[in-house]
């Protein structure tokens, strides 16, 4: 069963980290749904105040709190009764104007320690772009020794609600919820294997009849990790009996997949061969020159080449030379591993 129905069915429970403005409406208005909420908070006053009837915030109201069934409690360890965690910390901001993300930080700590698998916890907090990802899941995952897309499930939801604002509150306005979750790029990505892998040839096909086999329907996959490993030897027989068969924005794919393949040999080989399909070639015919919507009289650097006409260059970087850029101290370096 899923764990909404199983919240319907108070089968489960819901938690709410934070309960300010914010927090205690959205603790608020799934209890009147019927769901049993858990409502957390460190501050034992506010606690306090929740438990004898009387809204501090003033979003709500006394007799509304005075009537709710949601459960305050500033003991952490209540949060291991809740599967779905709803977070919603303040986020205030420093002297110099940069977020301040200990309250989420702490949060973080909190939950982690005390969160059991098959959870969702979904960030109410408003931080910056990337913060979810790049530091509240890592603190979840050091506290619990869980892995998220594997043992939890992690979301971000803005806060949209405007303090003190009776018209324009929480059941009447618009939200956004994102779950990071591998789910839906599996079920893309067998919907895509169903409809063009040929099984038979080991080759991904143009269309779903599987008549004809080209080299940008077998370069991509291999570039994005989605062509299985039996179909490597296939799809780089084909890219060699082919070559560079493409224009030059596409070369840089075709390259990369070889390089997926770990096949650099043959990458080399289709940078300097001297076949037509080869990028010496495209070079002896001018092919990297772009010219976009101009000529030279009216674009001065067009004979410069397009950015994407450097393929071979990236690919000699970090695919067969392995050059990786290295950092020392304040100094910048390239570190050779061939």
């Amino acid at each position: 069963m899923r764990l909404f129905n199983r919240l319907i069915d108070k089968e489960e429970n819901l938690a709410l980290v934070g309960l300010g403005y914010v927090g205690m409406p959205i603790a608020v208005a799934f209890a009147q749904k019927g769901i049993h909420v858990i409502g957390f908070d460190l501050n034992d006053e506010k606690i306090a105040l929740y438990k004898s009837g009387i809204d501090p915030t003033k979003e709500v109201g006394d007799e509304t709190i005075s009537q709710t069934s949601v459960e305050f409690t500033s003991n952490e360890k209540d949060l291991r009764r809740a599967k779905f965690i709803i977070m919603a910390v303040p986020t205030p901001v420093n002297t110099d104007h940069t977020p301040d993300l200990k309250p989420v930080i702490g949060a973080s700590e909190i939950v982690g320690r005390n969160l059991v698998p098959g959870s969702i916890i979904v960030y109410e907090s408003t931080v910056y772009p990337g913060c979810t990802e790049d530091v509240c899941i890592p603190i979840l995952e050091r506290e619990s020794g869980l892995k998220c897309g594997v043992d939890f499930k992690v979301g971000y939801s803005p806060e949209r609600i405007n303090p003190g604002d009776k018209v324009h509150c929480l059941e009447n306005i618009q939200k956004t919820l994102c779950i990071f979750s591998d789910s839906p790029v599996q079920q893309v990505t067998e919907a895509f294997m169903t409809a063009f892998y040929d099984k038979e040839k080991r080759l991904f096909a143009d269309t779903e009849e599987k008549n004809h086999y080209a080299l940008h329907s077998n370069a991509l996959p291999v570039t994005f990790g989605i062509a299985p490993q039996e179909a490597h030897e296939n799809i780089k027989q084909m890219i060699m009996e082919k070559g560079l068969c493409c224009g030059t924005h596409f070369s840089y794919f075709v390259l990369k997949a070889l390089a997926a393949m770990k096949a650099h040999e043959e990458e080399l080989n289709l940078i300097i061969n001297e076949s037509d399909h080869s990028w010496v070639n495209m070079l002896r015919e001018g092919a990297t020159t772009c010219f976009e919507a101009w000529g030279k009289e009216q674009k001065w650097n067009t004979s410069l080449c397009h950015p994407w006409s450097c393929a071979p260059i990236i690919a000699i970087i970090e695919d067969i030379a392995k050059m990786k850029p290295h950092k020392n101290d304040d100094t910048v370096t390239l570190e050779l591993n061939y």
